[in-house]
Order: structure tokens, then C-alpha cells, then sequence
């Protein structure tokens, strides 16, 4: 038996944070909007809707109602650009710094109105609210052509900063109520677009109302008054058509609900009418928000200033008013193309900081351009404006990248209000940089421009590496604390600091962290000074030493290991606890590199049946399949979506993937496509299959849209959808890992974040739970090692290593109670041992074959490995069913003596043969002993007991006896497991006759000599034929008794 769990690594800290949420019953009036929906009206089956469908036509309702007000919102506030170079500051007496003042003022306004805004957009329906805003700053806009002077305009400028600040945190909360985190980046740059758009547009018309000359209505006026109309008329439009939520939408009652649902994954929740001042205070007081703040008045004072005086500054490269407001068609057309490069980037990433600081950099070569290129390169400093226009989408960037990362609907607004106040006073400053007595070069401004946008990429990326902090800190706490999910939680408008498991938007692969061998564990390693794993002997146990030598040789962290031949070569006599000085340890580098993939690669594993054939997957969303000797990607899978879990078919030929976008993938890798492609499990977190040997079966763990953790058993050549649907598990966030084990028919699943490890045994094509190995000690990864590294000696069927706190690595046992004196054949049948079943060559050209299994026997006696031939190794069946031994073979007649009578006894059958559970082997193998007062009386005396067989024909059976039996330890687990439920005894029928015969003397315990006379076994047979027809007719007159007993009981209660 095994002793006490032995622990290896480093000390266990103490981890504190704020108290996490666990209420299950909360008030309607302060969860979210859409769990209040969901209780009261929300009785509706989506299972047959089309999500996709369904998102398509959210997008033709919302988006064209967004792009439209933005559109209007830029073109209305740039309009003063457009007019000055058309003739307002002449027509109106004002002085170059009175033009300046204008732009400033609206600015005033539309910063100290945020906090305004954010309130009332909490107490009114948003859609309402935005379009009431937009009919308002419609008609101010229309009033600017009444002005005649600068007093005049400078109210109208400070009412249209008033109306236009609702537009965008109106637009930002709407976009999260409908979309998912990774569609929000899309379509938010896709409303975005309006600030090109209306750039395009604003130029063009200033262009054509030049062409409008008029001695008492000026072509500014006329154009002032178009746009007025114009943005009124859209009000109404938004007013009647834009829905303030999915709840209050024209869908049907299902698609309401879907709509709900699909944005569980977000735990940001969809509307709550109630101002909470504690996420007001959490969200101000959170120093990454001052990081925000920083990186918004640093990255857009340039825009500000480019904003209000690109105009300005094209003309004075010496260039006409006409051919400036032409010459800003590019810029337009430049910031959408940066709009929707950078969205896609976000989207198909899910990594908003990198796409910030890409942005920003072509903005600090344009302001260098215009600030240092002589006066005459005009084509130079055109380019360099250009450049900066690149820059100005950030602002959409980082509103996706706050409403990805904040939580609580109080919280969403009060972040909208500080980025749009931050917003506002970058744009009061842009233009203050540009002053008269720099004119017309304005050197101090571009060189302005240059320092605002390094320190917003300084800036972003300490907040993107934050983040990236966080998400470990919280998977840390998680774990320690074995965090359970709370239904509806992704409802309760909790904010992202008291939901334990929300996440803030990054880039992440959900991997076992670990990987074992018989003589080595291979562990992920968050190191210092690049990508490194560290390799640990599972024989030296106890406190690793300070330094270690680890495998390093890539540039950023690892995120998955595979043993098979790997790249690293561990050294002979490996060990971790060296005679030199910690710092003299050397770290071992890679003994080859493989360079493919574009982006980060996530899983690697080797195949099952041919040599150094190995699968990577990555982050462009491809499986490569290497051939190791060449090092080279013979094949490519393009999967199109995040690859979450890979696993080989027994022979190597098919590889099945999950993936992000919900889907169960079968691939013929020789082939390069799915041979099956369909819905997997359809909850929002990540999904994990597992192939089940030599079966045509695969096992699957996921998610349902309610977050229940689920199990899946489908057939490969019909993979439509599981066989008996989807089993629920629990209702714990963890990801399920799944393991399965060949020689014990048995699925091992192991729960991220708890620390418990259930197991299924696998028969008639269904999960039959077994037992579960619970543990207070959380896992984050686990990895089994094969099944030749087993410890015969303690009836050892399988061991697990599982990662704790990523400070110590726990080894577990699954042990079966039985002596150990002796080989256990039928739970140790041949394993895959280490020679592969072809090369490399030979399977890309298209061969296929089982790898050569090993005696386990030959382990057990230490005489070296022996392959078993393949008549041998019996195969797994593809799909199990109850097994017909073979027919009694008769023996050649030989000289005998005299037989006497003997009884035939069958070995004790493999679990597959004899059709009962692991708990039921359990119990009939284990070892016996005397009990004292075993006899069990029945009280139904005047049932007829069955009359007792004669010596020569009644078999062997072990006898058995129940007890109450310990809840199993770490070590320890299927110690005493027969005890969970009562063992089936195994019962000999002429069916079931054994394929080896043993012969036994009388009752007798010592086994004479077996005589192979064929009329000797044929006179057994018979005997045996004639009592099966006796307890046949016994058990008839049985059931017919028990018949007219149960209606002898129901006559009486009847009466």
C-alpha cells in the first residue's frame, strides 16, 4: 500500500484578497436587468436556434444605427475646421486665438458633462437617451449658421459639446449589451469608422459648399444648416428603431433569451437601472484606471490638435483652401483602414494592449516628419500628417479594451465617463499647444505631438502586463480557495473585482501545465529571462534545491510539453540536486528548433503510432503536423479558430480538435480536412477531448450556456451529436480534464481549480461512475504516466501527478486491493510499449498499424520487456458488448489412468470478458479470508431453496464478503473501492464457458493432475446442461410465487 503523500517543490504562500461572492439569492433591483428576464419570462428552448443567425441580425438592427450617429457626431463637431478655411473667422472678426478659444470651449463642456451623462444614462433607457441627444446637438448644430460673431458662437459650441459627450458612452454600452468580448472589437471599430467616414464627408462637402457664393448667406452657413437637418431627422429615426436592450427588443421570445445567454461569457453583465456608489468608489480609486486616463489624454492630445488644425496646417505647407479640404479625403481614408486592421487584430487575438501601441508608433514618425523635414519636402510633411491620422482609432481600441475589463454596470459607465472626461480635456489641450507666435511651422506642437504618444505606449504596455498579472493572480486564488460557480453570476451585476472568475481580456491557452513519463515529470516553468520548462525525476522528492537547471530555449513563456522524442534531450544520470554552487547550475538548451507557425503555438503532441511524427497547434489557428528527422510541416490543418484540445486515434490516422467557436473537428491528417465537423458542447468556456484507445469513441468535457460542466461520448463514425446527449457534471468554473486509461477501460477526469478526480469505467457504450478521489489540496494541471510505469508490485493500476498552487506537485495512486504475491493477468493485459508501430516516411505515405504492446507480466517478474505478439493482445473492441467465450475444444484421446471426478473452474475472467464493473472485479478477486458466523439464515423460509449441485459439477466461486470501508486517501484511492457498491458475482453459464480449463479434485485445495479424456468432459458438460434446465424450472416456480405474492399485496391494499 502506498504511504502518505509525498509533496515536491517549493513552500506554500498565503494568498489574501478581497471576499469572494458566494450569495446565490440576491434582490431583482440589484442583479442585472437580463437575470431578472431570465427568472420571470424566460421559459423558452433555444436549443434549435442559429446563433449566427441570430448575431447577423442583431448586427443589420444595431450597427447601422451606431455608424450613423458617429458618423454625424465627428462631421458636426469638425464642421468649425471646415468653415475656417471657407471664411467663418472673417466673417465673424475673430482672431487666430479666438478660433483656437472655439475649439477649446466645446471640448469644456463635453468633458465637465460626462459624469452628468453617466448618471442619467443610468436612470433612462439608453437608446432613448442617445437619440433625444442627438435631435438636441442636430438642432444647435443647425443655430451655428445664425451666428455672427465670436460671443455668439462661443454658446453654441459650448451647448454642442453638452449633447454630442452622450454619444459615445451611449454607444459603448450598447455595444457591450448585444456583443460578446471577442466581437466587440469588430464592431466597435465598425461605428468607429465614422470619424473616417465623416472626415471624407466633411471634406467633400466643404469642398463642393465653396463653390457657393452668396453675399448675405455664406457657403458656411449653408452647410452648417444642412448638417443640422440632417443629424435632427436621424434622431427621430434612432428614437423609433434602436431598442434600448435584448430584453426590450422586437425579437421573438427565444431569440430574446439567446440573445441573453450568448453574453454569459462576458461576466459583465447587460443593464441595471440602480447607482451603486461602492462601484462608482472601486472604479475611481482603481489605480488602472489613472493608467487609462494616462494613455487617453497622451494619445489623443495629437489628435486634438491634428483634429482641429489638419486644415490649418495643410494649407500652410502652401497649398490652396480647396486643395486643402481635398487633401484630407486621405486622412479620412487612412484612419479607417487603421480602424479595421487594428479590430481585427483585437478580435482574432483577444489582445487589445498590442494593438494600442501599434497604432501610436506610425504617429510618433509623423509628427518627426512634420516637425523636422525641411519647408520645401511638402510631399514629406503631407505624408507625416497622414501618419498621425493613423494614431487617432486608439480611442476605439481602448473603449473596447474598458468595456472587455470592467464589470459591473455602474462601474461600465463611470469608466465611459473618466475616458470621454479624459478625452475632452486631451482635446482642450491639443489645441493650446499650437500658439500664434509659432505660426506657421508650429514646431513646439509637432514636437508635442511625439512626446504625448511615447508615453501612451509606455503607458499601455505596463497596463497590458498588468493585466496579464492579474489573470495569473486570480487563477492562483481560484485555485487555493476552490472557488464553486454560482449560478447566474455572469447576472448579478458583480464587478470584476468581486467575480473571482472574471478575467480580464488577454491571450490565453488552456493547457495541463504538466506531463509525465515513468522517470521524469515536464513542467511548465514561469522563469525570468525567456520561455523555460523544468524537467523533475519522479524519484527525488522533498524541497527542490534553490537554482535548478532548466530547458530553455524559447523567447517567451512555454505553454505545453509532450514527451515522446523530444527536442530536449535529458541527460544521463539526470538530477536536480547538484554538488556546485547555485549559481554555477547550467541550463540545458534544445537539440533542434522547429519554425513554422506565425504565432505563439499552444499544444504539441507526438503521435501515438508513428515515429517522430508530431502535432503543433498555434495561434494562426492551424495544426501542423512535423516530421521531426526532416524538421520540417509536411501537413496543416486550418481549424480557422482558437484550438483549445488535440488528441490522437490509437493508429495515428485521425486527430480530433475543439475549438473556440464551439465546434468538434475529426480530421484524416493525410488529407488535410474534417471528416466530420459539428456542434460540440455549447457553453462559452473552453472544451477537451480525449480518444479512448483503440475504441472508435471519443470522450469530450465542456460547457453548457448555463456553465454546468459536462461530459460527452460520441461514435466517430457518426459524430452529429453525443451518444445519450450530454451528461452534467457540476456546476464548479473549472475546466474537466479528461484521461483515458486502456488498460482498466476507465475515464479519469480531473476538475481544474478543485481537488478532486472522479473516474468512469467505460462499458456498453456508456459512462458508469465508479468512485472519486477527493483531495482539499486544488489542482491547476495533472498528467497520468503510461501505463509501464505502474508499480506491479503494489497492484498499482494507474498514477497521476497533479500541479498545486504551482508551488508543489502531489503523486497519486489508484490501487486495486488484492495480494500482490502474484501477477495480476486481467488487470494488467499487454500496454503499448516504446518501439513505434511504423516511421515517419511510411506514415505520411499513408500506413497505419497499432504500436507493439508489452507483457506486463515480463515487468512484473523484472526479466526485461517482452513485445507480445499480436494474436496475443487482444485489441480494444469498437464498440464493447457482452463476449461469448469460444466453444470447448476436445483434446485428443491419450493413455490415462482412470479419471476421477473432477470439476472444471474457469480463471479469473479479464473485466471485458466477464462484462461487470471495476468494483465488481475488485470484489471477486480480492483476497479472501475465513469469516466467523458467515452463515446467513433467510427469514422467507417457505421459499424453496435451490437444491444444492453435487461435487462434481458445482464450480469454484470465491466467497465474498462486505465492508464498511474508509474514505480512500491520496495514495490510496481504490483501496477497499469494491465496498462503494455491491459486487456482482460472476456466475458460470453455458455461455460463458472459459477458453482455458483447469482441473480440481473433489473440494479438496490441492489441484491434481487435469485429465484431457474428451468423455470426461462431455460428461461434465452434461451434468452441468441438466442443472441449468433444473434451476431454470426452479426459477420459474419462483416468479410465479413472487407474481402471486405482489398481487396478494396489492389486493390487500386495495381493500
Amino acid at each position: 500500500m502506498a504511504t502518505d503523500v509525498e509533496k515536491i517543490g517549493r513552500a506554500n504562500p498565503t494568498i489574501t484578497d478581497d471576499p469572494v461572492v458566494t450569495k446565490e439569492k440576491l434582490a431583482l433591483d440589484q442583479v442585472d436587468g437580463a437575470l431578472a428576464f431570465l427568472r420571470n419570462e424566460a421559459d423558452a428552448s433555444i436549443a434549435e436556434l442559429d446563433e449566427k443567425k441570430l448575431l447577423r441580425r442583431i448586427d443589420r438592427l444595431i450597427m447601422p444605427m451606431l455608424f450613423g450617429v458617429y458618423v454625424l457626431q465627428y462631421i458636426d463637431k469638425s464642421l468649425i475646421n471646415y468653415a475656417n478655411v471657407m471664411g467663418l473667422s472673417k466673417d465673424t472678426h475673430m482672431s487666430p486665438a479666438d478660433f483656437s478659444y472655439l475649439a477649446t470651449f466645446f471640448y469644456v463642456t463635453f468633458a465637465v458633462f460626462q459624469p452628468v451623462h453617466a448618471y442619467l444614462m443610468q436612470k433612462f433607457p439608453t437608446a432613448k437617451y442617445l437619440a433625444v441627444n442627438v435631435v438636441l446637438w442636430g438642432v444647435t448644430l443647425a443655430v451655428h449658421s445664425a451666428c455672427h460673431n465670436f460671443g455668439g458662437l462661443i454658446v453654441v459650441r459650448l451647448l454642442l459639446g453638452v449633447f454630442e459627450a452622450s454619444s459615445a458612452p451611449c454607444l459603448i454600452l450598447i455595444t457591450g449589451m448585444w456583443y460578446k468580448r471577442a466581437e466587440q472589437p469588430l464592431r466597435v471599430a465598425i461605428w468607429y469608422l465614422g470619424v473616417g467616414g465623416g472626415t471624407i464627408a466633411g471634406a467633400l462637402a466643404s469642398f463642393g459648399f465653396q463653390f457657393y457664393h452668396a453675399d448675405t448667406f455664406k457657403s458656411w452657413q449653408i452647410m452648417f444648416l444642412v448638417f443640422g437637418i440632417i443629424t435632427v431627422a436621424w434622431g427621430i429615426v434612432v428614437f423609433l428603431v434602436l431598442p434600448d436592450s435584448p430584453m426590450a427588443s422586437h425579437f421573438t421570445h427565444e431569440e430574446k433569451v439567446l440573445a441573453i445567454e450568448r453574453l454569459r461569457e462576458n461576466m459583465t453583465g447587460i443593464e441595471n437601472k440602480t447607482f451603486k456608489k461602492p462601484q462608482f468608489m472601486e472604479t475611481v480609486m482603481d489605480p488602472r484606471t489613472l493608467l487609462i486616463a494616462v494613455i487617453i489624454i497622451a494619445g489623443n492630445v495629437p489628435t486634438g490638435a491634428c483634429g482641429t488644425y489638419s486644415s490649418t496646417l495643410i494649407k500652410g505647407f502652401g497649398y490652396t483652401s480647396k486643395e486643402s479640404a481635398l487633401l484630407n479625403i486621405p486622412s479620412g481614408a487612412i484612419s479607417m483602414i487603421a480602424v479595421l486592421s487594428a479590430s481585427w487584430y483585437a478580435g482574432r487575438f483577444n489582445n487589445r494592449g498590442y494593438g494600442i501601441v501599434a497604432l501610436l508608433l506610425p504617429g510618433v514618425l509623423g509628427g518627426g516628419l512634420m516637425a523636422f523635414l525641411p519647408k520645401t519636402d511638402k510631399a514629406g510633411k503631407l505624408a507625416g500628417i497622414y501618419l498621425t491620422q493613423i494614431f487617432g482609432p486608439n480611442l476605439s481600441m481602448m473603449y473596447s479594451w474598458a468595456a472587455a475589463n470592467y464589470a459591473g454596470h455602474t462601474k461600465k459607465i463611470t469608466i465611459n465617463a473618466i475616458i470621454l472626461f479624459a478625452y475632452g480635456a486631451s482635446n482642450i489641450i491639443g489645441p493650446l499647444t499650437f500658439t500664434g507666435y509659432t505660426a506657421p511651422e508650429y514646431i513646439p506642437a509637432k514636437v508635442a505631438i511625439m512626446a504625448c504618444l511615447s508615453l501612451a505606449i509606455v503607458t499601455a504596455l505596463i497596463l497590458r502586463f498588468w493585466y496579464a498579472w492579474e489573470n495569473k493572480r486570480r487563477d492562483r486564488l481560484a485555485a487555493a480557495e476552490g472557488y464553486v460557480h454560482v449560478p447566474d453570476t455572469e447576472f448579478m451585476d458583480l464587478t470584476d473585482r468581486q467575480n473571482l472568475e472574471f478575467r480580464v481580456s488577454k491571450n490565453a491557452w488552456d493547457t495541463n501545465l504538466i506531463k509525465a513519463n515513468p522517470e521524469y515529470l515536464a513542467l511548465n516553468w514561469d522563469s525570468s529571462g525567456g520561455g523555460a520548462f523544468a524537467v523533475i525525476p519522479t524519484n527525488e522528492k522533498g524541497r527542490l534545491p534553490e537554482r535548478i537547471p532548466l530547458f530553455r530555449g524559447h523567447t517567451a513563456v512555454v505553454l505545453d510539453t509532450d514527451w515522446w522524442v523530444f527536442l530536449w534531450r535529458v541527460p544521463d544520470d539526470f538530477t536536480l540536486h547538484l554538488d556546485i554552487p547555485a549559481d554555477e547550475v547550467q541550463d540545458i538548451a534544445p537539440v533542434g528548433k522547429l519554425s513554422g507557425h506565425p504565432k505563439k503555438v499552444g499544444h504539441v503532441l507526438f503521435n501515438p503510432a508513428a515515429e517522430n511524427v508530431l502535432a503543433s497547434a498555434a495561434g494562426d489557428f492551424t495544426v501542423k503536423i512535423w516530421d521531426i528527422e526532416s524538421g520540417s510541416s509536411k501537413l496543416s490543418l486550418k481549424v480557422g479558430e482558437v484550438i483549445q484540445s488535440l488528441s490522437w486515434s490509437a493508429n495515428g490516422s485521425l486527430l480530433v480538435t475543439t475549438s473556440r467557436d464551439k465546434k468538434l473537428r475529426i480530421w484524416d491528417t493525410r488529407q488535410e480536412k474534417p471528416v466530420h465537423e459539428g456542434p460540440g458542447h455549447a457553453g462559452a468556456k473552453n472544451s477537451r477531448a480525449v480518444w479512448m484507445g483503440e475504441h472508435d469513441r471519443i470522450a469530450t468535457t465542456g460547457f453548457s450556456r448555463m456553465s454546468d460542466r459536462q461530459l460527452a461520448l460520441w461514435d466517430v463514425r457518426n459524430a452529429q451529436e453525443p451518444i445519450d446527449g450530454f451528461q452534467m457534471l457540476d456546476s464548479i468554473s473549472g475546466v474537466c480534464m479528461p484521461f483515458w486509461d486502456e488498460g482498466t477501460q476507465c475515464l479519469f477526469l480531473a476538475g481544474r481549480g478543485d481537488g478532486n478526480i472522479r473516474y468512469y469505467e467505460y462499458e456498453h457504450d456508456k459512462f458508469e461512475y465508479l468512485s472519486e478521489y477527493k483531495s482539499s489540496d486544488p489542482q491547476r494541471g495533472v498528467a497520468f504516466i503510461p501505463k509501464r510505469g505502474v508499480n506491479l508490485h503494489e497492484n498499482e493500476v494507474a498514477r497521476a501527478y497533479k500541479t498545486v498552487n504551482d508551488n508543489y506537485i502531489e503523486p497519486i495512486s489508484f490501487i486495486v486491493p488484492r495480494r500482490a504475491e502474484t501477477f495480476q493477468e486481467d488487470i494488467y493485459p499487454p500496454t503499448v510499449g516504446l518501439k513505434p508501430a511504423m516511421s515517419s516516411k511510411e506514415w505520411l505515405d499513408g500506413a497505419e498499424g497499432l504500436p507493439p504492446k508489452i507483457s506486463m507480466e515480463s515487468l512484473y517478474e523484472g526479466t526485461g520487456i517482452k513485445e507480445v505478439a499480436s494474436d496475443e493482445a487482444k485489441p480494444a473492441k469498437k464498440a464493447p458488448e457482452p463476449v461469448k467465450a469460444a466453444e470447448p475444444k476436445k483434446a485428443a484421446p491419450e493413455p490415462t489412468p482412470e479419471p476421477v471426478p473432477t470439476t472444471i473452474r474457469s480463471p479469473p475472467p479479464s473485466m471485458k470478458e466477464q462484462g461487470a464493473t471495476m468494483m465488481g472485479a475488485a470484489d471477486k478477486f480480492k483476497d479472501t479470508e475465513p469469516t466467523e458466523g458467515g452463515d446467513d439464515e433467510s427469514d422467507f423460509e417457505e421459499v424453496q431453496k435451490p437444491v444444492e449441485r453435487t461435487t462434481s459439477t458445482k464450480p469454484v466461486v470465491s466467497e465474498e464478503k462486505k465492508e464498511q470501508s474508509p474514505t480512500p486517501t491520496a495514495s490510496k484511492v481504490w483501496e477497499d473501492v469494491e465496498d462503494l457498491e455491491p459486487a456482482p458475482k460472476h456466475k458460470m453459464t453455458e455461455t460463458e464457458l472459459p477458453d482455458e480449463q483447469t482441473v480440481e479434485a473433489g473440494e479438496a485445495s490441492n489441484v491434481a493432475e487435469a485429465s484431457p479424456a474428451s468423455d470426461s468432459i462431455e460428461r461434465e458438460i452434461k451434468n452441468m446442461k441438466a442443472l441449468i434446465a433444473q434451476q431454470s424450472r426452479q426459477l420459474s416456480s419462483l416468479t410465479k410465487t413472487v407474481t402471486e405474492l405482489v398481487a396478494e399485496v396489492k389486493a390487500l391494499k386495495g381493500s
